[in-house]
Order: C-alpha cells, then sequence, then structure tokens
C-alpha cells in the first residue's frame, strides 16, 4: 500500500492517455469560446520507490480545446530521454529531489529531467521544461505527441534552460536563461519566430546559483542573480544544498534583447 502522501488524493498519479469528447456539462459552454488551455505538471510513470518528492513525477501535458461550444480533452506524457529509459526498463530508475545523487554522476545531470514544470506556444510548438532546468521538449498542440529537443543549433546542447523562459506573443520570440554549476555559470539566449538561435551570450556570476525566474519588456531582458549558493561540500558530497548569504545583495542584470556581453548592466537590491 502506499502511504506517500505525494500520491495520495489529488496528487496521484493518472495511469491513462485519454481523448475525450463526451462531458457532463453544467450549464452551457459558450459558442464562441474557441481556443486551448493546456497545463503542465509532475504524473510518475511508474510507481516511485523511497523518498518520492511531489516535483518528481514525469512530465505530462492536459489540455482542454474548445470548439464551437464542444470540448475535447487529452493527456499526454512528455516522451522524455528518462521517459524512455524507464519504460525500456519497465520500471523507474532515478532517485528524485529527496535522494542523494547517484555515485559518479555530475551534479548537474543527477536529477532526470522531467520536463513536468511549465509549458509555452512558440513557432507551433508547446516548449515543456523542468524547474532545475535542462533540454527543452517540442511537443505538438494538438496532439501533444512529442516533437524532439529545442535543439536549432549544436551551442544549445547542454545547456540547462531554465523552465521560467518567456515568450513575446508580439514578435513570436522565445527568451531563455540556462544556468548550472560550471562557468560562466549562467547564458541568455533568444530563440527567433522561425525556431533558429538568434542570440546567446554568457551572462558571468561570481558562481554557482539558484536564479528563479526572468522578466521581457519590449527592448530587454531582466535576469536575476541571488544570494543563493549551491554548497560546494554538499555537491562534493552527492548532495544538492543551498546557503543563503543575507549580507550578500542580490542582483538583477538588465539586457538587450538581442545585445552583447558588454552592454549587460547589474542594479543590486536588497536581499
Amino acid at each position: 500500500m502506499v502511504h506517500n502522501p505525494n500520491l495520495l488524493g489529488g496528487f496521484a498519479p493518472v495511469d491513462k492517455e485519454l481523448i475525450v469528447t463526451e462531458f457532463e456539462v453544467i450549464g452551457t459552454i459558450p459558442a464562441d469560446l474557441n481556443g486551448m488551455y493546456v497545463r503542465n505538471g509532475p504524473v510518475p510513470q511508474y510507481t516511485p520507490e523511497g523518498k518520492y518528492h511531489w516535483y518528481d513525477g514525469d512530465g505530462m501535458l492536459q489540455a482542454f480545446y474548445f470548439r464551437n461550444g464542444q470540448v475535447e480533452f487529452r493527456n499526454r506524457w512528455v516522451r522524455t530521454d528518462a521517459w524512455h529509459a524507464e519504460q525500456a526498463a519497465g520500471k523507474g530508475l532515478y532517485s528524485g529531489l529527496k535522494q542523494r545523487m547517484p555515485e559518479g554522476v555530475l551534479p548537474d545531470d543527477a536529477m532526470k529531467n522531467t520536463s513536468n514544470t511549465d509549458v509555452k506556444f512558440h513557432n507551433g510548438k508547446l516548449l515543456s521544461m523542468w524547474y532545475r532546468g535542462g533540454t527543452v521538449y517540442q511537443n505538438d498542440p494538438y496532439t501533444l505527441e512529442t516533437l524532439g529537443k529545442l535543439e536549432p543549433d549544436p551551442r544549445l546542447v547542454g545547456l540547462q534552460i531554465s523552465a521560467h523562459s518567456r515568450a513575446d506573443e508580439r514578435t513570436g520570440e522565445y527568451m531563455f536563461f540556462a544556468y548550472g554549476n560550471r562557468h560562466p555559470y549562467m547564458h541568455y539566449g533568444v530563440v527567433g519566430a522561425d525556431g533558429a538561435l538568434k542570440t546567446l551570450l554568457p551572462v558571468e556570476l561570481p558562481g554557482p546559483r539558484l536564479p528563479h525566474d526572468m522578466a521581457i519588456t519590449e527592448h530587454y531582458s531582466i535576469l536575476h542573480d541571488f544570494p543563493l549558493v549551491n554548497n560546494p561540500e554538499a555537491l562534493q558530497a552527492g548532495r544538492y544544498s543551498l546557503d543563503f548569504h543575507a549580507e550578500w545583495p542580490s542582483r538583477f542584470a538588465i539586457i538587450p534583447r538581442h545585445g552583447t556581453v558588454d552592454q549587460i548592466r547589474w542594479f543590486e537590491a536588497s536581499p
């Protein structure tokens, strides 16, 4: 019997991929409501072992489509490399957020990229992303089929792209930042409306950090450098642990959307 609260009630896994067209409707679906609502979230493909955390579940896209007073539902797992590996093995293969990283595995790569955190629409596709940063997966907006990785340029291979990226509906561009435990610790990039990488530049940080989000304006992007440091002793021991340095400032980088390294301007604020 499963006793983990992250696998019970509203957190219980959905074990089927469905296409549903008939619903019990309370009231009336507006005939002029046409569009799509899609969400991304963690749903483990296999019953996890050990200290399973809600965030560990495989990414699943769930979508409602509204057309002329009718509604359709679809759900589908994001076919990540880790999803395929576990399906081939018939069981879970990766430890989760609460457990020690496997021996001999680099800290950046020790946890599986579940692609379960955010979803954006760009270049006619749904982009699913992971909160720890990693490969971005492209998915068909109607069938939800995984189409491949967002790697139109070899410079993107291996970058840990954050889940909190931004799509500009006005221009169709996709702005992202990537971060990790290796110098220069952050990158900033822009993928054009055509899917091609237009801008990629290093953003030098004093060391490995945990940034969270980014923002965009019409002409600029804003990145974070918070005083949250990946503890080097913990990383060396195969654990992920954060130190907060209250004596350091929070910093914000202002970058022209298609700028260069020498155009980055830093501003400080209270942490």
